[in-house]
């Protein structure tokens, strides 16, 4: 019979795999789909499963449906193509970071995981101080019409940000294809995942009404 732990480990690795994301222990132990098993718990119960063995591979530090020993060289392409992608845009994150009341900047979807597809945006989410989510949003406007920072934020376009005690909104840059959101369960259940609101920012009102759905 197939234990709610068996289960668990294989609804974890095989979702992350949908974003072409093999996960180390650390990461299937933090992200592990209802279900609380330590490190050496889940090694424990994916030794002693021979149907999970069948269906699931621990190599190289990496879990993965079985077949797909593909996903940990691509994982490693794809660190490499975040690491440089932020290496890049230095100058526009570090232009962002000293916006004046901007409490947080942190990098969001496939490039907070160093996941990023070719073609691949800069999400962020931007924290504010007090009630000046619209100045920031104007600050953020003013900088893509700077010509020292052209090159980077010349396609910077706000759609969510939040004021400091609610959650945080983001900064979409760069159109093309959406990225790869790999492992969003409880690291980012606080953060928004619902529907982009259009134009700009969401007023602090309106935001917490949409802040619901992200939850």
């Amino acid at each position: 019979m197939v234990t709610t732990r068996e289960v668990a480990i294989a609804r974890s690795v095989i979702y992350a795999s949908l974003f072409d994301y093999p996960l180390t222990l650390d990461q299937l132990h933090y992200s592990l789909i209802e279900s609380d098993q330590t490190r050496q718990e889940i090694l424990a119960v994916y030794e002693g499963s021979e149907l999970l063995r069948d269906i699931i591979e621990y190599r190289d530090g990496f879990f993965f449906p079985a077949g797909r020993g593909d996903l940990v060289a691509e994982r490693r392409r794809r660190e490499a193509r975040s690491d440089a992608f932020l290496a890049d845009h230095q100058l526009a994150l570090r232009l962002i970071c000293a916006l004046p009341f901007t409490r947080l900047v942190a990098l969001s979807g496939s490039i907070a995981h160093r996941n990023l597809e070719p073609g691949g945006d800069l999400d962020l989410f931007i924290v504010t101080r007090g009630s000046r989510v619209w100045t920031v949003t104007l600050m953020l406007l003013v900088l893509t019409k700077l010509p020292a920072a052209a090159d980077d934020l010349r396609q910077l376009r706000p759609r969510r940000l939040a004021p400091d005690g609610r959650s945080a909104g983001s900064v979409h840059r760069q159109p093309g294809d959406p990225p790869a959101a790999a492992q969003r369960r409880r690291a980012d259940r606080s953060l928004p995942r619902g529907q982009s609101v259009r134009p700009g920012v969401l007023s602090e009102q309106r935001h917490a009404r949409a802040g619901e759905t992200a939850r």
